[in-house]
């Protein structure tokens, strides 16, 4: 089954909030450096189906995510000096007050379908 770009949105959005209920802020750069290594490993995080992979990589429901929960107000990102590997800034992301409530109410959230 192929995956919409909801779904996908909604992928990235369930792992990232997950990770920043426990540890925020995180770094963008933990999920993408470049390397084969770091996208795998995201690849294989709980979330991304091995059968999606041809249809999506993890990096970008991750950076998809980042700008939905943003516009949500559930998280808010701050550019940092340093630089990924494709000459981009890198950034922090954290849970803001309302994202908070979110993660403890575990709440259905809905993002755009560009299909």
């Amino acid at each position: 089954m192929a995956l919409t770009s909801s779904s996908v949105i909604e992928k990235g959005a369930e792992r990232l909030l997950s990770l920043l209920a426990t540890q925020s802020p995180i770094r963008y750069n933990r999920f993408y450096d470049g390397t084969e290594e770091t996208a795998a490993r995201l690849a294989k995080a709980p979330g991304f189906d091995e059968s999606d992979r041809s249809w999506y990589c993890a990096q970008q429901a991750i950076d998809l995510a980042v700008f939905e929960l943003s516009k949500l107000g559930l998280l808010e990102t701050s550019q940092l000096d340093e630089t990924l590997s494709d000459g981009e800034r890198d950034y922090e992301i954290l849970l803001t007050a309302k994202g908070k409530r979110q993660v403890l109410l575990k709440s259905k959230l809905t993002f755009w379908d560009a299909e």
